[in-house]
């Protein structure tokens, strides 16, 4: 069974909330919720992956995730940053039941 989490932290793409300890103050006032900071807008992407692929496939894989989301947000493709968690299926549980234990 394939298995694929992707995560952006909220807010990120859209340069609403600083990053945490940044010394980053709002435009417009403290109530403005917009923040004029470019590494703000830059995107962060978070990939799970159950192990088993192949360092081409995971290549292949990051090269779509990073034209997909420099398309979709019109970030430049140098700023998108991806982690890639290759994790066991002892690590890994749906349903209450590790992947390793299912069939």
């Amino acid at each position: 069974m394939s298995e694929l989490w992707v995560s952006l932290p909220p807010g990120r793409l859209l340069g609403l909330r600083p990053p945490t300890g940044s010394l980053v103050r709002p435009l417009g006032g403290a109530e403005s919720p917009v923040y004029p900071v470019q590494e703000d807008r830059v995107p962060y992407v978070t990939i799970v992956l159950r192990e088993g692929r192949s360092v081409e496939q995971k290549r292949e894989m990051v090269k779509a995730v990073t034209e997909a989301i420099s398309r979709t947000t019109g970030a430049k493709p140098e700023m998108v940053h991806i982690i890639v968690h290759d994790l066991p299926g002892h690590n890994l549980a749906r349903d209450g039941i590790l992947l390793s234990d299912r069939a």
